[in-house]
């Protein structure tokens, strides 16, 4: 279970378990529009989650 603080809105990317990247959410859990593409660019400063089995 993730826990954060919201005044603190660090984009996260969601994974695969192959690595392989789902979406990037906004601190408020709002899927960030090419979030993947803007965050391989190195545009956003994400965490990374690993989601699925």
């Amino acid at each position: 279970m993730f826990l954060f603080d919201k005044a603190i809105s660090v984009p996260v990317m969601e994974l695969a378990p192959n690595g392989v990247c789902l979406r990037v959410l906004d601190g408020d859990g709002t899927e960030i529009k090419n979030g993947c593409k803007e965050a391989q660019k190195g545009n956003l400063a994400t965490e990374h989650r690993y989601v699925g089995k």
